[in-house]
């Protein structure tokens, strides 16, 4: 009967642990997924940042140009 009640223990014992093994492997594709997914928002964040960056460069030229032709205008009416 010891045997017996043994060998269920150990099944019982295997039953579980695949059960364990089975949560384990879901949580990790899970996390791997959202990871993934992450990753990806991430990139399209550093992406439309980067985009946005450039923008307020290509402006920050433009203001100093704009500057500079008025300085430019101004000395010239200043002269005369």
């Amino acid at each position: 009967m010891f045997r017996l009640s043994s060998l269920a223990s150990e099944k019982l014992w295997a039953a579980t642990f695949v059960q364990n093994v089975q949560r384990l492997d879901r949580f990790i594709q899970t996390s791997t997924r959202n990871l993934c997914i992450t990753w990806q928002f991430l990139f399209l964040e550093t992406d439309i940042m980067q985009k946005f960056l450039t923008e307020i460069q290509r402006t920050i030229r433009t203001i100093r140009y704009s500057t500079k032709f008025i300085q430019q205008a101004d000395a010239k009416t200043t002269d005369h």
